[in-house]
């Protein structure tokens, strides 16, 4: 079994474990937990990581120049996660779609569910010109089914037949305790995956995912290569932080470019996202699931409720489905309320009354917050009361 990074000849491919050699190597499993998850091991299975390897640099041997979403997506994205339970049509210039609700079949039937672009609109009752975004985050079985399948069958090219806006990569699982020959297999598989889908003249959105800053570095070195690549997916479904959101901060700033990230289920990062990125995507089905479990959106001063809506037609349904969709995307429109300490409050009466000629006010102590001093002065009710009312009125 490899102990160690020193003497693996794999170790300028792999980086290490956490993006340097590591003295017991990566592999610390035994082989038959290896075999038994059908991880690529070159000790474990030989054979199996040569033919995964071959099929990896045969299938991202197409370098065509990706194209993303032609349209500047909006702050939320609603997600549709299958068709049934509402009716109506759904006035919205852009959708997302479950891609596992778009692509279905086994064996040599794998491909799109609908013929056109039309039928695709029609059977999830939206308008003929309403923008489709396929989200590929998923479980493992259609990801393999549609690694197994979507070459054979031209899944790429009758997809391009959909006229969708894009479409994010699929998301291979990185499990943290399998080998990291398996995690360079799944980076490799989403990178054929994409090459695939942009060589068929899809718009696609790469799916950043990294567990090392050996993953780091390489896609800074693929963004780097690719300028033309804007829009960006990570997803916040199965267990990534805030630390994910700084981390493709830093991304965008050491490619020295604007990216949009397109977050996955991780609308409680909003406000962060702001803060780091000029432009970005909230993707998730919450509208749509609080729709059809009869839960209507309510605002209450600027944070939303969900209450019970009892319906009796689907078409009520897709009435509360319109009217959740709208409220939740506008919860993402408003400008982010910022906290203001007491210390910042007396710092800044402090800055505004010492700049003042018509007012000398008496400091009486210093005070600290633990990051710098802060004067106080003795007399502060009334121009502490004006100052809430001039931000006010800037708000």
């Amino acid at each position: 079994m490899i102990r160690g990074c020193r003497d693996c000849s794999f170790l300028f491919e792999c980086g290490g474990p956490n993006g340097h050699p590591d003295l017991f190597g990566c592999h610390r499993v035994t082989r038959e937990v290896c075999r038994a998850n059908g991880w690529t091991c070159p000790d474990c299975s030989p054979g199996e990581f040569l033919r995964r390897k071959v099929a990896i640099e045969l299938r991202s041997k197409v370098n065509s120049r990706l194209i993303g979403p032609s349209l500047l997506l909006p702050s939320y994205v609603p997600v549709l996660q299958h068709r049934y339970g509402w009716s109506g049509r759904l006035p919205f210039e852009i959708v997302a779609i479950p891609t596992s609700k778009v692509l279905g079949g086994r064996g040599g039937r794998f491909g799109p569910l609908f013929d056109s672009a039309k039928e695709l609109r029609r059977k999830f009752r939206l308008g003929l010109d309403t923008q489709v975004l396929l989200v590929s985050v998923n479980t493992d079985p259609f990801l393999e089914r549609y690694w197994r399948w979507a070459k054979v069958t031209r899944t790429p090219q009758r997809l391009a037949a959909l006229d969708i806006a894009g479409i994010t990569i699929p998301n291979f699982s990185f499990f943290s305790d399998a080998p990291r020959f398996h995690h360079l297999y799944n980076r490799g598989r989403l990178q054929a995956c994409l090459n695939e889908l942009a060589d068929a003249g899809v718009p696609v959105v790469p799916h950043i995912h990294a567990l090392t800053s050996g993953d780091l570095t390489y896609w800074l070195a693929w963004l780097r290569k690719h300028p033309e690549v804007r829009h960006v997916c990570r997803e916040f479904q199965t267990g990534n932080d805030e630390d994910a959101v700084d981390e493709l901060a830093r991304l965008q700033d050491d490619v020295g470019r604007a990216l949009h990230p397109v977050i996955v289920g991780g609308a409680r990062f909003a406000a962060r996202l702001r803060g780091r990125f000029a432009h970005f995507t909230i993707v998730d089905s919450r509208p749509f699931m609080a729709a059809l479990h009869r839960r209507r959106a309510v605002d209450r001063d600027g944070l939303l409720d969900w209450k019970p809506y009892p319906t009796r037609t689907r078409r009520e349904v897709g009435a509360l489905l319109k009217h959740n969709i709208e409220l939740y995307s506008e919860s993402f429109e408003k400008p982010i309320v910022r906290q203001t300490s007491m210390f910042d409050l007396f710092d800044r009466l402090s800055v505004r009354q010492a700049t003042s000629a018509s007012s000398q006010p008496t400091f009486a102590t210093v005070a600290t917050d633990g990051r710098r001093a802060v004067r106080l002065p003795m007399l502060i009710e009334t121009s502490a009361l004006r100052i809430g009312n001039e931000d006010a009125g800037r708000a």
